[in-house]
């Protein structure tokens, strides 16, 4: 990725891309509809048996809500694809980008970005995925597998792994469990259970662990190359 520091960005809002409801957050109906989304479909077929219509009512409510979520998801998933394509056009008239060298990875990489995107029901994750589809296309040096690699590894991450992992990553420092648990909002317990895990894919570091009969660690985390290359994907494009 260049080392440039680009200029500020100043783009175009989601309501001035596409005509659409202002972003909020879940309604009960929309918590609604993902839970019986994820029921057994041999549960959701009892509605057969519902002589009332009561259940087939409520069935098809939640299944039809949660057709209109999709459209906007998909709506917002090509509302960032759509800023991914005018920071790349920026990049280009910017700086020295090779054309040529980016166009054959572009398909590939647009097709995995909205795979993964239409998976990822958070704007910030969106965000998240965008940064790291320009960032991949712009780099040269990384092998194909290992950019799909990034992609499929946020994929697999919940909102408070990836703020933990930028945070200690981007500071670049070790740090005490409390400074990571004040900083994500949440009880140390939850934030060693975070970091704990972000340990075992190698985006941080146990850096208290003891020696022989000494405690095995879990109070202090600090970075790893591994997070600090994938933060740098993460964070800005």
């Amino acid at each position: 990725m260049s080392d440039e520091i680009p200029a500020r960005f100043d783009r175009p809002s989601f309501d001035s891309w596409i005509d659409s409801l202002e972003s909020s957050d879940k309604s009960i109906l929309d918590n609604a509809a993902d839970s019986y989304d994820r029921w057994p479909s041999v549960i959701r077929a009892l509605k057969n048996f519902d002589h009332s219509g009561f259940v087939g009512y409520v069935a098809d409510v939640l299944m039809d809500n949660k057709a209109k979520r999709n459209e906007m998801q998909l709506r917002e998933v090509l509302y960032h694809l759509c800023l991914a394509i005018y920071e790349l056009e920026r990049k280009i008239n910017t700086t020295k980008l090779e054309i040529d060298r980016i166009k054959p990875q572009m398909p590939i990489l647009s097709d995995v970005y909205l795979d993964t995107g239409m998976r990822s029901y958070q704007i910030e994750k969106i965000e998240y995925l965008k940064n790291i589809l320009v960032n991949s296309i712009i780099d040269y040096d990384r092998e194909l597998d290992e950019k799909i690699s990034i992609f499929n590894l946020l994929d697999s991450l919940t909102i408070s792994q990836i703020r933990a992992a930028i945070f200690v990553n981007v500071n670049y420092r070790i740090m005490k469990l409390e400074e990571i648990a004040h900083e994500l909002g949440v009880e140390n317990a939850y934030a060693r259970q975070i970091c704990m895990s972000l340990n075992g894919m190698g985006l941080l570091n146990i850096t208290d662990i003891g020696g022989w009969g000494q405690r095995s660690g879990g109070n202090e985390f600090g970075p790893t190359e591994y997070g600090k290359q994938f933060v740098a994907y993460v964070v800005e494009s």
